[in-house]
């Protein structure tokens, strides 16, 4: 199976614009990447981090814990890789 040149066009164009997304990693000790929780999925950081915090606070880790929320996360096998990570 071959692509034409419009059909590539069009594909590269359709990721280009697709939306941002914002996938939510808890660490329950702050400072240590492992053990780690992924929350999930979200449209926004602003929505990433409020539910970083809500589940920091569910597992009683809002003191000890800390939170990364990433831009755009794919998976490697080092780990997620983020075009952006906001704390």
């Amino acid at each position: 199976m071959s692509i034409n040149r419009g059909s590539m066009l069009l594909i590269i164009l359709l990721i280009s614009c697709s939306p941002d997304e914002w996938e939510g990693f808890v660490y329950p000790s702050a400072g240590e990447f492992f053990p780690h929780e992924s929350i999930g999925v979200f449209n926004s950081l602003e929505d990433c981090r409020s539910a970083s915090v809500a589940r920091l606070t569910i597992i009683n880790a809002e003191t000890q814990g800390s939170y990364e929320c990433g831009k755009n996360c794919r998976l490697s096998e080092r780990g997620p890789e983020c075009s952006i990570k906001a704390f």
